[in-house]
């Protein structure tokens, strides 16, 4: 892959982002350096477009940001939703009170498309989520119409764990993944950052063969095989190294991101 790529998709914590959760001073002079018009940046992120942007202004190289893996597609230049993909209410209902009946211990959490983020009390004593942005609801409020994304997590149980649990006890098509946090996030069937990220390229008329992308968690997976080359982090989970077709040299903290642009795109 030479600087025949046209599309660049990149994870942001643990991927892009450094030890801080920010854009490095090195990495804003690649991307800057290699912006050019025809050759697009992409932000792809389990975090939502209201965390995202404001850590993404650091340049303009990065015009698209899929977030809430895949619930999202934002335009950072404009600052607005171009696309969401919201659960239906009545399927997550019935997956939270089928994990509340069999798996006593479970909390849970969501984002709001248009009112933000809200968790259960247990949640909130579970979660390392930073507390300032979100609105404490009871076990027993109802779910919205407008869901980005569920958040699930037992009081004994690991994501890992609790993701095997499941289909078990509620069977259902969501699509559920983990970032590498202490809980598991659900968008609706199908959606992944791979689903939004081919939805993209329809919009760009890139062809994804003319791709990479950068990832080091299990949300990463279907992006890494959808991508023209898939890039995990020199820091990734072992089943994402798996699922790469490369590893970077570096890892995130390390501009490990930074080194792989300058070698593909070498006409700089």
């Amino acid at each position: 892959m030479t600087a025949r790529a046209t599309l660049a998709a990149f994870d942001l914590d643990g991927t892009l982002f450094d030890s801080t959760a920010q854009l490095s001073i090195t990495t804003i002079e690649v991307l800057d350096k290699l912006s050019r018009p025809g050759r697009h940046f992409v932000a792809a992120t389990g975090r939502s477009h209201r965390s995202a942007a404001p850590r993404l202004s650091a340049t303009d190289a990065i015009r698209w940001a899929v977030c809430d893996n895949g619930a999202v597609l934002y335009d950072l230049d404009n600052d607005n939703v171009v696309e969401s993909h919201v659960l239906q209410c009545d399927q997550a209902t019935n997956v939270v009170g089928a994990l509340r009946s069999s798996l006593p211990g479970m909390a849970w959490a969501w984002e709001s498309l248009n009112d933000g983020f809200f968790w259960t009390e247990a949640f909130a004593d579970l979660s390392s989520l930073p507390p300032d942005k979100w609105q404490r609801v009871s076990d027993d409020d109802k779910l919205p119409a407008d869901m980005l994304k569920l958040y699930l997590a037992h009081r004994d149980l690991d994501q890992h764990e609790l993701a095997a649990q499941i289909p078990t006890h509620a069977p259902n098509n969501l699509s559920i993944t983990t970032s590498g946090a202490e809980f598991l996030e659900a968008t609706a069937p199908a959606v992944t950052k791979a689903w939004m990220l081919e939805r993209l390229t329809h919009r760009l008329n890139v062809d994804p063969k003319d791709s990479v992308a950068f990832g080091d968690n299990l949300n990463d997976l279907e992006m890494l095989r959808w991508a023209g080359v898939g890039y995990a982090m020199a820091n990734a989970h072992p089943l994402t190294v798996e699922a790469a077709d490369a590893v970077t040299p570096l890892s995130h903290q390390d501009d490990g991101v930074a080194a792989v642009l300058l070698s593909l795109f070498v006409d700089g």
